[in-house]
């Protein structure tokens, strides 16, 4: 058992640690005239091992609302005629109506071709199109009319032909139509061309003849967004 040095006259109350113990002189009691008493012991026990780690949260929140469904329908619109005839004569002077007489495709509800007039219901449209002069045309332009609000909804670029030679060496210009519009209720349209000259039978198009199929002169494609 190792040795323990006390202090040499110690005084009543004196504290004294050696290692993790600790002593109270005390200078009464059954030890004589004085005496040292043990008060605490403050040993420390080794570190437990370390718990287990907690197992992951799998909580999962609730499904979304489910998106509403697209709204994107479209019509596509034509001047179709039987091969081997030509689209007809382009007069001069003011914005006068292309012709459209077939519908290709139409899934937008409320949207017609009747008599040349193209009915939309309201919303927003992205607008394409195009329609091809011939023969003695040279500059010319086209527009998609809002016949019932009397305004422009698009604009074509300006074109310029070619008109020297015979017929079979003239070309045929395309004037490319794209617009983007909204309408807030149902209004009518119609596609017009404007021409520095006139020609009959062929000045809105000349027929290819191939194949015994249709020639198409004129269309327009339109997109309701919204």
């Amino acid at each position: 058992m190792a040795t323990i040095n006390f202090p040499t006259s110690p005084t009543d109350g004196q504290v004294f640690t050696d290692g993790d113990h600790t002593w109270v002189f005390s200078s009464v009691g059954a030890g004589g005239p004085g005496a040292w008493k043990l008060q605490a012991q403050t040993v420390t026990g080794p570190t437990g091992p370390t718990g287990a780690t907690g197992s992951a949260s799998t909580v999962t929140g609730p499904t979304g609302p489910t998106g509403a469904a697209g709204t994107t329908t479209m019509a596509i619109f034509s001047y179709t005629n039987a091969a081997n005839t030509a689209g007809g004569t382009a007069t001069a002077g003011a914005m006068r109506i292309r012709p459209l007489n077939t519908t290709v495709v139409n899934t937008i509800s409320g949207c017609s071709l009747s008599s040349d007039q193209i009915t939309l219901p309201a919303g927003t449209y992205i607008l394409r199109g195009w329609g091809i002069f011939y023969g003695a045309i040279t500059r010319n332009r086209t527009g998609f009319y809002n016949l019932t609000d009397e305004s422009w909804a698009a604009y074509s670029a300006s074109m310029t032909g070619v008109t020297s030679g015979t017929a079979s060496n003239q070309s045929s210009t395309i004037s490319l139509l794209n617009g983007y519009f909204t309408i807030g209720s149902s209004k009518v349209f119609e596609y017009q061309y404007r021409t520095s000259a006139s020609d009959s039978t062929d000045g809105l198009g000349f027929p290819a003849n191939m194949d015994s199929v249709d020639e198409i002169y004129s269309l327009i494609e339109l997109t309701k967004v919204a």
